[in-house]
C-alpha cells in the first residue's frame, strides 16, 4: 500500500496557485518536499500528504503573521490627532 500523494494539479489546486509559481518555489529551495514514482519509461512527480500538509500550514502561518504584523503597523501610523 502506497502513502496519500499529490500530483502536481491537485497540490496547485489545494495552494490555490499555479505549477509556474510551485517550479519557481522548488527552484529556489522554497517548495514542498517531492518524491517520483516510475510510470513506464517516465516519472511522475508526487507529493506526499503528510508534507504537503504541513507545509501548507506553514506557509499560511507565515502569512497570518505578515498580515498581522502589516495591519498592526498600519494602524499604529494611520491614526489621526
Amino acid at each position: 500500500m502506497t502513502d496519500p500523494a499529490y500530483t502536481i494539479d491537485e497540490f496547485c489546486r489545494l495552494a490555490r496557485f499555479s505549477r509556474q509559481y510551485l517550479y519557481w518555489l522548488w527552484g529556489r529551495g522554497l517548495g514542498p518536499k517531492r518524491t517520483t514514482q516510475p510510470v513506464g519509461q517516465r516519472h511522475k512527480v508526487l507529493i506526499p500528504a503528510e508534507t504537503a500538509d504541513d507545509w501548507l500550514a506553514r506557509r499560511w502561518l507565515c502569512k497570518a503573521r505578515a498580515d498581522l504584523h502589516r495591519n498592526t503597523s498600519n494602524k499604529e501610523t494611520s491614526h489621526v490627532e
